[in-house]
């Protein structure tokens, strides 16, 4: 049955031949192994259908196509790696894949870049001149932050009185907060005061009598 179908050798075919493989799946009731919306769990002979599937797509590739699904373990994954591989856009001028003929500079000198000296493409595409632009715009920031950071530092050292004003007349609302919170706290309960003298206080009472008596005997 894939003898029918286009051989894939590069993006050029890679149109023509995933047409003709999805009617085919179709036709033969396994595109839904190739597309994944059934697994394993969900459909008994699932193996036996993606070994079909796989066998269809290795025999409709060319040898350098082959290489690319050596390592797929489905169907799915083939179908999924040639797409990505050949569904790119591929120039027909140089051969190579991302860019069309309109777009390609291949064959085409331009004068020497100023960045990297080299001909073989345009001063706004220099890779190391988009590197060069990352890099001064980092420089920038950090000039940016670092002039704003002296200005501050220059602006506390001219006017020092202004900041610690500034810092006292912070430090005083936190205190008369913590003085607020103070005076509305209730203050604890004293403790209950006992109408009889205990025993220290007797023991007093009694020394001063016998004192008092003994000082009485002398003068007399």
């Amino acid at each position: 049955m894939a003898a029918s179908i286009t051989k894939l050798t590069d993006s050029s075919t890679f149109p023509v031949w995933k047409k003709e493989v999805e009617v085919h799946f179709t036709s033969r009731k396994l595109i839904s192994i190739v597309d994944g919306s059934q697994t394993p769990d969900s459909c008994l002979d699932w193996g036996t259908k993606d070994n079909e599937a796989q066998r269809v797509i290795l025999r409709s590739l060319s040898g350098d196509a082959k290489t690319h699904v050596v390592t797929c373990r489905t169907a799915k994954d083939m179908f999924t790696t040639l797409s990505k591989v050949y569904g790119r856009k591929q120039c027909t001028k140089c051969g190579k894949m991302g860019h069309s003929e309109k777009n390609c500079w291949s064959g085409m000198t331009f004068p020497p870049c100023p960045h990297c000296e080299k001909t073989n493409h345009p001063q706004q595409s220099c890779l190391k001149n988009k590197a060069g632009e990352k890099n001064r715009n980092n420089e920038k920031m950090n000039n940016k932050q670092n002039t704003n950071h002296s200005q501050a530092s220059s602006s506390i050292k001219a006017e020092p009185e202004k900041y610690m004003k500034s810092d006292k007349k912070q430090n005083n609302k936190q205190n008369a907060i913590k003085n607020d919170l103070r005076s509305r706290t209730p203050a604890p309960p004293e403790p209950p005061r006992s109408d009889s003298a205990g025993p220290n206080v007797q023991v007093q009472q009694h020394k001063s009598f016998h004192f008092e008596f003994f000082n009485n005997i002398k003068l007399w």
